[in-house]
């Protein structure tokens, strides 16, 4: 897979609203800067990292077609045991392939989970959560990459969430 063209170096997490985050999972507003591929405007990547997860939170939506990635640079290594990505399309039958990597310790090697697909149907399923159990101390880095299926459509997250 070629490389993904990253908006800009990484960037602080931005909390719109403070909310209480829960004791199992790792506040990455806190911890974490980011970098993302592209974003709407109104639907900022910061949406992700709000608190609001689950059916009907905000949400992350990219202003470009195509695969898109996330990267999480972390401040001070944390230990990760799972990795959870929330999604919800409401108005579309499609779907959404995620990938995942993690690095440790600023190691070049990284593992590599396996990808999972997601299908949303608007009569169907129209929120998934996927989880990947990771069990990894020190991570430094982590990348998500999201393809929409068919590519024409927009790649989009409501959560990502690090426990």
């Amino acid at each position: 897979m070629a490389a993904l063209n990253l908006v800009s170096g990484p960037r602080a997490i931005v909390r719109a609203h403070s909310r209480a985050v829960a004791t199992d999972i790792l506040d990455l507003a806190a911890m974490a800067d980011v970098e993302v591929s592209s974003e709407q405007d109104l639907y900022p990547i910061d949406h992700v990292f709000d608190g609001q997860s689950g059916s009907g939170g905000s949400c992350w939506v990219a202003s470009a077609r195509g695969t898109q990635s996330i990267v999480l640079h972390f401040r001070r290594a944390p230990n990760v045991a799972s990795v959870t990505l929330e999604s919800e399309e409401l108005a579309d039958t499609r779907e959404q392939r995620l990938e995942l990597a993690v690095w440790s310790d600023g190691n070049d090697s990284h593992f590599q989970a396996a990808a999972r697909t997601v299908r949303f149907a608007p009569y169907g399923q129209s929120f998934h959560r996927t989880t990947w159990d990771v069990h990894t101390r020190g991570v430094s880095r982590i990348r998500v990459n999201v393809t929409p299926q068919p590519e024409t459509r927009f790649a989009t997250l409501t959560s990502i969430i690090l426990r």
